[in-house]
């Protein structure tokens, strides 16, 4: 029996979300990931593939000594070759006519299906720049900050290398990626620009303090997410009554080295429950991510949805409009996150038109939206 789309992601991420969409939709598809329950998730079993293979992802993160052996070691490169050699090895049976794969998962697996079918197409799913883009920002960051930096394998690179040119397209979530891969000589017309999305809440919480709530998720990523920059800023702002909340789980690198000397009113939060980052998110005064380097990060998408304004940078990907639903701002730039934050701490009636305005922009961008683009796409290619 032929399907008609096989989607491997070794993680759920928002290929999850992709078949939510699909259901709805009525495409034929089997999503290949890990610690999925179908029927929880709205999904029927007979559409998904379980692989329990990342369970070394979670003893790995679970001291700074294990994420740096994890790093050094190019785990993350690994991890995904290895789930590639998995799905390859039981793909063929399925017999799809497309395949879908995120960066990194797809190119043994492709193989393996030429053989039955040299022209089936590939879809790439690039949730970050162009990967040479994103090695010489992260490269150059790194030390910037004088912090050691672990490249990406040699052989991981060449492979990502080789999806991008077998791909019949590469389906990218912002301008920022767009133009990277632009920028790497791949061809504008390989490439689709859909845009992600979020589950907004009917209605928005009122905020129901007067403290100045500045809120960042993404993991205490220092580097890459450009956290270092919003920890100075912080600082440099003294904004009265108010308090930063650093959401998300640790990586390699010491936050202790970052935290400017004599902080206060910083708040570190590991995880929360839906229910609870909405309402961190309708609870703040502005959301920031000053990324060096990102995708599009669907948390900011979530903000906006939540009424939040939003401080983020180009290289963020975000869907913010500048002075509109708050402000872009330059990369590794202190100084302008801290005028914003400034800013917005002395006018609150700015801050909540932008709010309101990031509310409404932001309910344009749904799942559904992004899942119809990414069908639209399989019906051009099948």
């Amino acid at each position: 029996m032929q399907m008609d789309v096989a989607i491997s992601s070794g993680g759920p991420w928002h290929g999850l979300s992709l078949c939510q969409g699909l259901e709805k939709l009525d495409v034929d598809y089997k999503l290949y990931t890990i610690f999925v329950d179908a029927k929880k998730q709205g999904l029927k079993p007979s559409h998904v593939s379980n692989h329990a293979y990342f369970l070394a992802d979670f003893v790995l993160n679970r001291t700074k000594f294990l994420r740096s052996v994890r790093d050094s070691a190019g785990w993350f490169a690994r991890k995904h070759d290895l789930f590639d050699r998995l799905v390859s090895s039981e793909i063929a049976k399925d017999n799809p006519k497309l395949l879908h794969a995120w960066a990194g998962f797809g190119l043994r697996t492709h193989s393996k299906l030429s053989k039955k079918n040299p022209k089936i197409p590939l879809v790439i799913e690039s949730g970050t720049t162009h990967l040479l883009h994103q090695e010489k920002l992260l490269v150059e960051e790194y030390a910037k900050l004088g912090i050691p930096y672990s490249p990406q394998p040699q052989f991981f690179l060449s492979k990502v290398a080789a999806e991008y040119k077998r791909a019949s397209k590469i389906v990218v979530p912002s301008k920022f990626v767009f133009d990277s891969f632009v920028s790497q000589g791949i061809g504008k017309e390989k490439l689709a620009l859909v845009p992600y999305g979020a589950d907004h809440p009917a209605n928005v919480q009122k905020k129901k303090d007067d403290v100045f709530r500045v809120m960042f998720a993404g993991g205490q990523q220092p580097v890459r997410k450009g956290l270092c920059y919003l920890l100075d800023a912080f600082a440099k702002a003294e904004l009265p009554d108010s308090e930063l909340i650093i959401l998300g789980r640790g990586v390699s690198e010491d936050m202790s080295a970052f935290v400017p000397k004599n902080s206060q009113n910083i708040r570190f939060i590991d995880k929360v429950s839906p229910e609870k980052l909405g309402n961190l998110y309708s609870q703040s005064s502005v959301f920031c991510l000053p990324s060096i380097e990102e995708g599009s990060a669907r948390v900011v998408y979530e903000a906006m949805g939540h009424g939040t304004p939003v401080i983020a940078t180009p290289n963020a990907g975000s869907v913010v409009r500048n002075g509109k639903d708050g402000f872009i701002v330059p990369i590794r730039n202190a100084k302008a996150i801290a005028q914003k934050l400034v800013f917005l701490h002395e006018n609150e009636s700015k801050r909540r038109k932008m709010g309101q305005s990031a509310r409404q922009y932001a309910t344009r961008f749904t799942w559904q939206r992004y899942c119809n683009g990414v069908a639209s796409l399989y019906k051009e290619l099948l």
